[in-house]
């Protein structure tokens, strides 16, 4: 079989292999590796314009760059866009060779949407990029004239798209590589935050910041159940609007129901979900409100004990739903914040009933101090008006000293400042003397 060296002139093999090392340079640089074969193949062949369509699936690829000879805003000329090969490009694949076509638009199996969306294009070039058969995109050659391409050009364009395959597959698994170094990084960023000290909200929201960090999240709210599981309301949120939060309050349902939000329907259910923009889940009011309907949601249960107490939202800028090792870290992360708001609402239990045991136990002071003072206003109080004169002016003042009493003990209880107790008969009650400023100080 004869080699790219027998089959391609000096000239020409040189500036392949001169294209190739450009290429190879990049390494584990995908973007760089992207832009050095399209910068090759514009040089080599002399093309306009070279762009790289990544594979998504098995007919399917994305375009990176937006095409200077689309029409301003049709969808398939710009970058980021999804769209299924058309049978001249499927053709490429399918046989693992190049294809030219010198009149594009004439070209029967391009796609008439393609020949719409790109008026400009007079010849073209497809190249299947295929590394040791793994299907890793296409690679386009535009002219806005007509050109005719010798098989030394088709040979050269065969062979760089082979090389240019292998660095683009060896760039991705490098990328992938560093995605989950820096993933697992922030994992352990956030089992950090979680763990340590702090306030609920502050946690929760070092939790949105990592999530922010991992993968380009837009937005990211964190909603808690209320204790009386009726809604699930906006606690936290990272780049949302001003208002999205408050307005971040879901009924919970028990069965579905045609406008169960999709908040509820993930406390309902306990399950992960991605929610794309035209998914009925959505909370249109709300996403039209704000101007906040594109990308996905993804929405992760918080459980703790079995039982759904929050969830964790992610908006995602992409066109695809998010892949599933992604899903995991959110997973991940959402099991942090369970451990955050159990150990929030066991310190308020904490804090609630040690505000429940002090008052207790003021009141078993309280009713200890005025007890007596009580007992005598009532004792005369019944017998003052069948008293003589004499002994009537002595209980009368007595009742004022008991009156006085009772006030001297309200000023001091206005006077308490910190939490002291003592033993009586009754158990443990709060020592007034020890708990409260004398008059003149502080």
């Amino acid at each position: 079989m004869a080699t790219t060296a027998d089959t391609l002139p000096l000239a020409r093999f040189r500036a392949l292999v001169e294209a190739v090392r450009l290429i190879s340079a990049r390494g584990d640089d995908l973007d760089a590796t992207l832009d050095a074969l399209a910068e090759q193949v514009k040089r080599l062949l002399g093309a306009d314009v070279a762009s790289i369509h990544l594979a998504v699936g098995p007919r399917e690829v994305r375009r990176r760059q937006v095409h200077p000879f689309a029409i301003p805003g049709h969808e398939l000329g710009q970058a980021g866009n999804v769209h299924r090969l058309d049978d001249w490009s499927a053709g490429a694949v399918a046989s693992g060779r190049c294809r030219f076509a010198a009149d594009y638009q004439a070209e029967p199996e391009v796609m008439a949407e393609a020949k719409q969306a790109l008026p400009g294009v007079v010849s073209a070039l497809v190249v299947p990029l295929l590394a040791d058969e793994e299907f890793v995109g296409v690679l386009f050659a535009d002219w806005a004239r007509r050109v005719d391409l010798s098989p030394a050009d088709l040979e050269a364009a065969q062979a760089l798209g082979a090389h240019a395959a292998v660095a683009i597959r060896t760039a991705r698994l490098a990328a992938d590589a560093r995605d989950r170094l820096r993933r697992l990084e922030a994992a352990q960023r956030v089992s950090t935050a979680v763990n340590r000290a702090g306030d609920l909200d502050a946690v929760l929201s070092t939790l949105l910041d990592e999530v922010g960090a991992l993968a380009g999240v837009t937005r990211g709210i964190v909603a808690l159940v209320d204790p009386d599981r009726r809604y699930v309301r906006g606690r936290v949120a990272r780049g949302c609007p001003p208002g999205l939060l408050e307005a971040t309050v879901r009924k919970i349902h028990a069965e579905p129901r045609p406008d169960e939000d999709m908040f509820a329907l993930v406390v309902r259910t306990g399950e992960q979900r991605a929610f794309g923009p035209a998914d009925p889940a959505r909370h249109r009011p709300t996403f039209e409100q704000f101007g906040v309907g594109t990308g996905y949601s993804v929405l992760t249960p918080i459980t703790d004990g079995g039982e759904v107490i929050g969830v964790f939202s992610a908006n995602v800028p992409v066109t695809r739903e998010p892949d599933p090792e992604f899903l995991a870290v959110l997973r991940l992360i959402a099991e942090q914040a369970a451990g955050a708001v159990a150990r929030e609402r066991l310190r308020l239990a904490e804090r609630e009933a040690a505000l429940l045991e002090g008052a207790a136990k003021t009141a078993r002071a309280l009713a200890h101090q005025m007890n007596q003072p009580l007992a005598l206003l009532t004792g005369y109080s019944d017998l003052i008006g069948s008293l003589p004169p004499a002994e009537a002016a002595t209980a009368a003042a007595e009742m004022a000293d008991a009156l006085r009493e009772l006030g001297d003990l309200t000023a001091r209880l206005l006077r308490i400042v910190r939490f002291e107790e003592t033993q009586s008969p009754v158990g443990p009650m709060l020592d007034l003397g020890a708990a409260t400023l004398a008059p003149g100080e502080g």
